[in-house]
């Protein structure tokens, strides 16, 4: 797993050296939290997961709409973070 500062480089690791999945914090600074995950959907076809603490409804339908697979609010628990991530690569 490697964490990236923001959705420039995300966009360009994902490029160089994609991942398994996609795991997106709405609060990532840079671009658009959706933009990034449209641009990734877009190049990619690899799982979008996004983690945010907004859980109201409207994010949440929009980040789906951006073509996020699924959607996360924090305060989560890990093993169930964890088995969402399984089920989506489960689907790959």
């Amino acid at each position: 797993m490697e964490a990236v500062a923001d959705g420039e480089t995300a966009l360009s690791r994902l490029r160089t050296d994609p991942p398994a999945i996609a795991l997106i914090d709405l609060t990532l600074p840079g671009m658009s939290r959706l933009e990034l995950c449209r641009s990734i959907r877009v190049e990619n076809d690899l799982p979008v997961m996004i983690v945010s603490a907004r859980e109201d409804t409207l994010t949440v339908v929009a980040a789906l709409d951006a073509g996020a697979d699924d959607y996360v609010t924090k305060p989560f628990v890990f093993e169930e973070l964890a088995a969402r991530i399984r089920a989506l690569l489960r689907r790959n």
